[in-house]
């Protein structure tokens, strides 16, 4: 496992840009989700946001996105390796989840404003448009918007601040996996929470296990979307 890139960066510091990047992540997306027109966008506008000031944060303390790991190595193999088994890993991972969150539907406590904003993707079906709209999204916001900003920003962030190396790096982990699924809970429930974070503490370890390195994530994010949402356009799964 390599070490965390800004291992010299101060406590102080990190939890000053983990401020910053989390109150513009959550304030921005409150604000927008009760604006008439611009609700639906509200994940994706307050992310790329959020990055663009997670990266302008990093670079005032000299550091880049490379640094972070949005780098793609220097062996191919491992690249390979990385990507295919971060593939297989995201995808299964999603089946089983969805496949558990469908018989618990039951007991996921929907709101009202939940299957609001979970109506946004209704359209998808069968409509080309919109499909190749939101498949668009989910490479760009989820594949690496989300990548970057969760497991290469949150995760190096949230280290930084605790001084013990394995004890930080394990709450760093859990921590943006817990904000990486609270963060789909407005449209997807208490189940979208808990299946989201899972996937999101998955990442976090594989990021760590690839030597910190994000692109063979960034194309798994972005597969398992395109799953998705074929599956909404071609009608097989609800869009709930």
């Amino acid at each position: 496992m390599q070490t965390n890139p800004q291992s010299g960066v101060r406590p102080l510091t990190a939890i000053r840009d983990l401020i910053a990047v989390l109150a513009v992540l959550i304030t921005v997306k409150e604000i927008l989700l009760r604006h008439e027109t611009l609700w639906t966008y509200a994940g994706p506008i307050s992310l790329i946001l959020a990055l663009i000031v997670g990266v302008a944060l990093l670079r005032s303390n000299g550091t880049s996105l490379r640094d972070i790991g949005l780098r793609w190595g220097d062996k191919k193999w491992k690249f390979v390796l990385y990507t295919v088994i971060a593939i297989i890993v995201s995808i299964v991972a999603s089946t089983l989840i969805s496949s558990i969150s469908a018989s618990l539907v039951d007991v996921n406590n929907y709101t009202a404003e939940n299957e609001k904003y979970a109506a946004r993707f209704d359209h998808i079906t069968g409509n080309l448009p919109a499909f190749i709209l939101w498949l668009s999204i989910g490479w760009i916001i989820g594949g690496f918007t989300e990548e970057i900003l969760f497991r290469g920003v949150l995760i190096n962030r949230i280290e930084a601040i605790i001084p013990f190396k394995y004890v930080g790096v394990t709450i760093a982990v859990i921590a943006q996996a817990a904000i990486f699924g609270q963060q789909h809970m407005y449209y997807q429930g208490w189940l979208g929470f808990a299946a989201t974070g899972i996937l999101g503490l998955l990442m976090g370890i594989m990021y760590l296990m690839f030597g910190r390195r994000l692109w063979p994530l960034i194309i798994a994010h972005g597969m398992t979307n395109t799953l998705g949402m074929t599956m909404l356009y071609l009608g097989t799964m609800p869009a709930g």
